[in-house]
């Protein structure tokens, strides 16, 4: 798409916003030409635009951006649920290895074996879901940092021992 504003200054930008209010096909240029900007005076100028053309499109145009909305919602508390589970996983861990501080009661020594296996299995299996390569969902900034805290609990796990 060609750029027919791009020697534009931010001042000639709001006046055509000024002098176009009502021309959808002019803001739709000036929205276009505000998306490559980055000031914030230009960012604001360009919520304004976008505002004034929901505006001009009428109600049929928020109720498709409302759609989208919605969608993003639902996607978003999906990943909420998923990440409330994993905390909750994660603090049982905790909280069962804190508890196994004192030592195993008679009835848990024959289970330790086990329960030493299970945890290897759990820590090898979050390694391979929450390595910082292998995990799209987030930046990897974020992989990693969940990734060294997953690994800590497991590292505090294995310190006690049983």
């Amino acid at each position: 798409m060609s750029r027919p504003h791009i020697s534009s200054s931010i001042e000639e930008l709001e006046k055509m916003f000024s002098r176009y209010m009502d021309n959808m096909s002019k803001l739709e240029e000036l929205a276009a030409e505000l998306q490559h900007r980055g000031t914030a005076r230009a960012q604001r100028l360009g919520g304004r635009v976008t505002t004034r053309l929901a505006a001009l499109k009428g109600p049929g145009a928020q109720k498709d951006d409302t759609g989208r909305l919605r969608g993003e919602l639902a996607k978003s508390l999906q990943e909420i649920d998923r990440l409330r589970s994993e905390n909750r996983a994660l603090a049982a861990a905790l909280s069962a290895a804190k508890a196994r501080e004192a030592g195993p009661s008679p009835a848990q020594e024959g289970r330790i074996p086990q329960m030493l296996t299970a945890i290897k299995a759990l820590k090898k299996a979050v390694q391979k879901s929450y390595h910082p390569d292998r995990c799209t969902s987030m930046t990897s900034s974020e992989a990693n940092t969940r990734f060294v805290n997953i690994m800590n609990i497991f590292e505090t796990i294995e310190k006690l021992r049983f």
